[in-house]
């Protein structure tokens, strides 16, 4: 599986490579961002839950602070000495019960006409008769709660109070019986029933942040539990929930119908303070913030995407470019299209590196095709010109081989040698099979060229051959030396009466073969340059040295006039094309 996706990777282009190790980049580092950004959510989440806490532990000691201030009133009232003494006064049967009850209404009133949450103060004595304000004892303060219940309800010694919540909390009623604190035996004198708007516990639940119609708070007392908000959404659920809660926990999570919600508690004996606040809403803030993250990094992901995607091509369409361009020379035929590309950078760089080789490649293959091109017209013209000569070549032969021997049978030995040098001769320079001959077979044609001359010239040429070779059977290029002898003949023998010296020294020097053709003519001027004569020979001898060995194969002329001209050619012996 790796091998393969190995060779899938490898058979993309390189700006594909490109663009996809940049997004594996980009991905790690989003990757990276994420699980930074999740475990900074965790740290700030729980940090949230924790001032959320902080935030209900303070609303909470303010509920228990205002229910306290309410039990606060009943032991002002029960430490009162007027109070005290009027009730004993009213047990007793004083004639004067109306002017006792007035006082103990005004006592009462001094003390719980300064705290605005309590509505109406009920002053039970011991036959169950309310003394203050109009109300009887079968009359129910709360629903389902009457005054002889709450009587009833409290222990009969000196005890805290005990509260009574309506269901919506909307109500509450506190009642504590009163004992005498000036005698020892602690006689029972009456109860104390205060009645509370406890619209004030809203008020704080709904300074919790953030708070919102879904927010649930549960208050527990006696085993009891009351709500300001009843039969909103979860409220059932929620209700039995807390049963099952540790009160002693400061604050939990639970699912109620697929909603997650913070639960917060805290305990403040005799009371238990429940807070459920939906947890999308407390997660609000950090929701929205990384919503907004998320937004920004995508943008920036798009952004960084298309600018990496813009780079990478700026950068690969050069190379790509190059790419096409040779991926097109294979299906090229016209040499016109062949040509080299303009480094699209001015500075020296790899890719204009790349550029420079491309041109430098295209430029030698233009050499190529224009030396091949040349080398094929050159073959046709020699193919041509044998065909010319090829006229009847056994007619001519069977010429020469009569003269021959017409020439001996008349001891004509020189006519004799002299045909017989012209027939090889002729022989040889019609021969087309190939371009290239042995080196024997080379000198061979300069031996009898050298002989046809000889009968011509006699004492004014002077002849010599060095030979220094391993093998003599290494080819050269066809006629390489016999036209460079010609030419001897033709401008310096034919032309000077006295002697001409031809000397040929031919060696081999590690893999080049040395050819040294030299003689005491007139030789060249100053000035020459052999692809700018007139002359065909050294011109076409140097123009096939180059087609078939390139740079390696070298004619050079050296010429000090009627002292020494020396041509020499370098043939290399493990190179032509």
């Amino acid at each position: 599986m790796i091998n393969k996706f190995k060779r899938s990777f490898q058979a993309k282009s390189f700006n594909t490579k490109f663009q996809i190790l940049v997004l594996v980049i980009a991905s790690f580092f989003l990757v990276t961002v994420f699980s930074i950004s999740c475990i900074w959510r965790k740290a700030l989440v729980n940090q949230l839950y924790t001032n959320a806490y902080r935030e209900v532990s303070t609303i909470s000691s303010n509920l228990s602070d205002k229910l306290s201030d309410i039990q606060y009133l009943t032991y002002r009232i029960i430490d009162n000495d007027a109070i005290q003494k009027l009730l004993i006064e009213d047990n007793a049967g004083n004639a004067n019960q109306q002017a006792t009850r007035n006082g103990l209404r005004y006592q009462i009133n001094s003390i719980t006409r300064d705290t605005g949450s309590v509505q109406t103060a009920y002053l039970i004595n011991t036959d169950n008769i309310n003394l203050i304000n109009f109300i009887n004892n079968t009359d129910n303060i709360l629903p389902e709660l009457s005054i002889e219940e709450i009587v009833a309800n409290l222990p009969n010694n000196p005890s805290i109070g005990q509260w009574h919540f309506s269901e919506n909390l909307t109500r509450a009623v506190y009642a504590r019986k009163i004992f005498s604190t000036n005698t020892s035996s602690l006689d029972y004198l009456g109860t104390i029933i205060l009645t509370v708007d406890t619209t004030f516990i809203m008020r704080e639940i709904k300074k919790i942040s953030p708070y919102s119609e879904d927010t649930l708070f549960f208050l527990r007392y006696n085993n009891e539990t009351f709500t300001p908000k009843l039969n909103q959404k979860n409220e059932i659920q929620a209700r039995q929930k807390i049963n099952s809660l540790d009160l002693k926990q400061s604050y939990s999570r639970l699912l109620l119908e697929n909603d997650i919600y913070y639960v917060g508690q805290r305990t403040i004996d005799p009371f238990s303070f429940v807070y459920f606040v939906p947890n999308k809403n407390l997660l609000k803030q950090i929701t929205n913030l990384q919503i907004l993250l998320f937004s920004i990094f995508s943008l920036l992901f798009i952004l960084f995407f298309l600018a990496i995607n813009r780079i990478t091509k700026q950068l690969t369409a050069p190379i790509s470019h190059l790419a096409h361009k040779m991926r097109k020379l294979t299906d090229m035929n016209d040499l016109e299209h062949f040509t080299p590309l303009p480094s699209p950078y001015e500075e020296q760089n790899e890719v204009t590196i790349l550029y420079n080789s491309y041109d430098a490649m295209i430029h030698e293959i233009k050499k190529l095709i224009k030396d091949n091109y040349e080398m094929k017209i050159l073959s046709q013209e020699i193919e041509l010109k044998a065909l010319q000569a090829q006229l009847d070549p056994h007619f001519l032969y069977n010429t020469l081989d009569s003269i021959h021997w017409l020439a001996l049978e008349n001891d004509q030995i020189e006519i004799s040698d002299m045909v017989t040098s012209l027939a090889y001769l002729f022989r040889k320079k019609i021969d087309n099979a190939s371009s290239f001959m042995s080196l024997s077979d080379e000198i061979e044609i300069v031996n009898a060229y050298i002989t046809i001359q000889k009968f011509r010239f006699q004492s004014r040429l002077q002849y010599h051959l060095t030979l220094n070779v391993v093998d003599d059977s290494i080819e050269i290029p066809k006629f390489i030396i016999q036209p460079i002898v010609e030419n001897i003949f033709k401008y310096a023998v034919d032309k000077q009466d006295t002697p001409v010296s031809i000397t040929i020294d031919i060696k081999q020097h590690k893999e080049c073969l040395q050819i040294k053709i030299s003689d005491n003519g007139p030789g060249f001027p100053k000035d020459f340059i052999v692809e700018e004569s007139t002359g065909i020979g050294l011109k076409n001898i140097k123009k096939r040295l180059k087609l078939y060995y390139g740079n390696k194969g070298q004619l050079s002329i050296y010429s000090v006039p009627f002292e020494q001209t020396i041509i020499k050619i370098e043939i290399p012996l493990n190179l032509r094309r």
